[in-house]
Order: structure tokens, then sequence, then C-alpha cells
């Protein structure tokens, strides 16, 4: 496998707060992708303007910004996805690496991620790991309820890479909905029969919301969503009954407590607003079938 065999993908929209970041974060690697694909959805902060001057300035990075207004929410009910999927189908190369545009990725990431495709056997997917950022009191008092602790747990597509080919053979990223779907994407692969490997040394820095308003925007967000498109229906059962019958929690805080700074306050916040999301989620998919 060479370097220049591997597209780094990604989508933005009004990023310009923290698109800055992820570029010199970029600029910091150990290598660089043959290429960087970027798909804008429309932004109206300036964020097209500040990837453009930082692709001027830095030529070597090959970095391709593509304008594509169908990729924001007034045009699409999956803009992620549908950033996902232009910006692969654009992409050169026979290796993808995805990351978002809101996370900073460590110096040896695309490096980590990229790696083991040149094993023998090679892997169709690497799945890489992320922690969250803890830079304000907020953000370390709910951090480590987002990082994932079993080693064959789903990968985000903050943290992935996939042969393009199994990204064609699955029919890309679901378009139906704002989350989820990277979620939809790897189940897809994973019923396809593509061999999956983690790297956790391939880590990228994640902030999940910037308050408590804003998470509870994602936590309903992410339960709509895996609602709408019936995800998980026994967990969501459980997280219902443990509402109605808190001592129902009382397993996962003996179990992942600890590692998690899980408390019964938490959980209950956390379930309110997944369950209430998830049960709009399929109020709505039910509707959309009548």
């Amino acid at each position: 496998m060479h370097q220049d065999d591997v597209s780094l993908i990604t989508t933005v929209y009004n990023e310009g707060d923290n698109i800055g970041s992820f570029l010199e974060s970029y600029l910091r690697q150990s290598v660089h992708a043959g290429e960087v694909v970027v798909v804008d959805g429309g932004s109206t902060d300036g964020t097209a303007a500040i990837i453009a001057r930082f692709a001027e300035a830095h030529p070597s990075l090959k970095i391709r910004l593509i304008i594509d207004e169908s990729c924001c929410r007034r045009f699409s009910k999956g803009p992620i996805a549908r950033g996902r999927n232009r910006a692969i189908g654009e992409a050169r190369g026979p290796l993808i690496a995805v990351t978002d545009a809101g996370c900073r990725i460590d110096e040896s990431w695309l490096e980590e991620i990229s790696a083991p495709f040149a094993a023998d056997p090679a892997p169709d997917v690497v799945a890489g790991f992320y922690r969250t950022a803890e830079d304000t009191p907020f953000l370390r008092e709910y951090a480590a309820i987002f990082i994932p602790l079993q080693e064959d747990f789903l990968p985000s597509s903050r943290s992935i890479a996939f042969r393009k080919s199994c990204w064609e053979r699955v029919g890309g990223y679901p378009e139906g909905s704002y989350t989820a779907e990277d979620t939809i994407f790897d189940l897809r692969l994973k019923e396809a029969g593509f061999r999956f490997v983690t790297n956790k040394r391939a880590l990228v820095t994640w902030q999940f919301a910037r308050d408590k308003e804003e998470l509870v925007r994602k936590l309903s967000q992410y339960g709509h969503d895996e609602g709408l498109n019936r995800m998980y229906a026994g967990r969501y059962l459980y997280r219902l009954c443990a509402l109605l019958f808190p001592p129902l929690m009382l397993p996962k805080l003996i179990l992942e407590g600890r590692r998690r700074r899980l408390t019964l306050r938490k959980m209950y916040f956390f379930y309110w607003h997944q369950c209430r999301g998830y049960l709009s989620g399929l109020r709505d998919g039910f509707s959309n079938e009548q």
C-alpha cells in the first residue's frame, strides 16, 4: 500500500469556529494522504474561504474543496451522509479515510488508520478510536460516557478507513436521516461480510457538545434517528423500563459506572432525552409509511 492510495474525506457546514484547528492538525500529520476532499454544504460563516486559503497556502496537501449546497439540512434529510457520499464519489484513491472537521486528529492518525491495509491478510475496514475533549468542566463531567469500551464496537465515522469498493458494494452512506448514518453504514458493511480490524492508536479528539443545551439536542436527535430507522429496539425498551423503574439501572452502574463516571442522575438524564427522541422517531417513521 502506498500513501497516495489513500483519499481523506470530510464534509463541513458552518465550521468556521473549529475548521482551522482541524486543518492545522492535518498539517501536523506524520504522513499525508494522496489527496483531501472536502465537501462544504454551502456554509454561510466563511468556512469555505478558510479552507480555500489554507489549501492555497499548502498546495502539497492536495486539498480539493467542493461546494454543494444540497449537502445541508435545507435540501437533504441526511446532509452528512450526502456530503460524505459526494466526497467519496469524487475521491481518486482506492482507500478512503474518514473523519469529521469538528475533530482534532492525532499526529499519527492517518498513518495508523491506513497502516493495517498493508498487512497480510489485509482488512476491508479499519476502525480507529476517539476520545472526547475535556477542555471545560462541562466536557470533563460528561466526557467518559461517550468513550467506547469494548474492542468490537461499531466504528464512528470520526475515525474510520475502508476500501472504496466496499462503499460502492453497500450503496454508500444512507441519506435518510441526519444521524445514525455511520452506524447503518457499519452494519451494512458487516452484513456484506467485510473484514474489520480495530486500531486504538488511530485517535481523534471529539467535542461532543459545547454545553448541556447542545447535549440535549444531540441526544434527542440520536434517539430520533435510531427510532426512525427502527434500530436497537431491545436497548430502548430497557431504557424505557429503567425510566419507569430506576433500580433497573443498577447493573449498568455496577459494570460501567466507575469507568464512565456514571451516576443515577446522569443515566436518567441520558435515557430520558434518548427515549423521548426515539419515540418521536418511531412516530415519524410510521407517519412516513402511511
